[in-house]
């Protein structure tokens, strides 16, 4: 299990002249693209039961990044669970909706703890990547590949030159998955060339 691990900064510190003059693209971008990929690679090594204190404004507040599975939320002075109500149910005492990103309270104010198994974070929620070559490589690949992808949007590349990117792309994802596997990561991406073929 990995307990090493680098912050999303580090990727934004190297990133922070984009390789495609002209495009440009901010910090919450590279996190997101982040957790895009560690939820792609979807192995045990990226995921961790995490509690996040949240605080409740206006009787909304923003579910945390990097959620994969959500488990419980409580509320933090009582510790009482809070229930899930799903479309026109009214709400009662301490229920909660799940909403575009955001939780939905009956309560106006207060904090609630959200347990959740998702990326692990930093203090400052960015997400964490594993300090493995595998990974840093696939983070690497795909950072660059979302930044073609806006270079393209932007007329600035062409689709073909976004295409190697792609290709660079899924090889550095399939060896980070490969990377706990017994299959080598040499045979994923040449099984994944094939798969896609057809």
């Amino acid at each position: 299990m990995t307990t090493d691990y680098l912050s999303a900064n580090t990727f934004i510190e190297r990133y922070q002249f984009a390789p495609f003059p002209g495009v440009t693209f901010n910090n919450f971008e590279v996190k997101e693209w982040i957790f895009e990929l560690l939820r792609q690679i979807g192995t045990d090594v990226s995921s961790t039961l995490i509690d996040n204190k949240v605080d409740v404004s206006n009787g909304r507040a923003k579910l945390p990044s990097g959620i994969q599975e959500l488990q419980s939320i409580v509320e933090n002075e009582t510790m009482y669970p809070l229930r899930e109500i799903f479309g026109s149910q009214k709400f009662t005492d301490l229920t909660y909706r799940l909403y575009r990103g955001y939780i939905y309270t009956d309560f106006d104010n207060g904090t609630i703890i959200v347990t959740y198994v998702g990326n692990p974070l930093d203090e400052e929620g960015n997400p964490l990547v594993p300090n493995e070559q595998y990974y840093i490589s696939a983070v690497d690949a795909y950072i660059r590949y979302k930044m073609a992808m806006k270079a393209y949007v932007q007329k600035k590349i062409s689709l073909n030159e976004v295409e190697i990117f792609r290709t660079s792309s899924d090889y550095y994802m399939i060896t980070a998955r490969a990377s706990n596997k017994e299959i080598s990561p040499r045979k994923q991406f040449a099984f994944a060339k094939i798969r896609n073929r057809f």
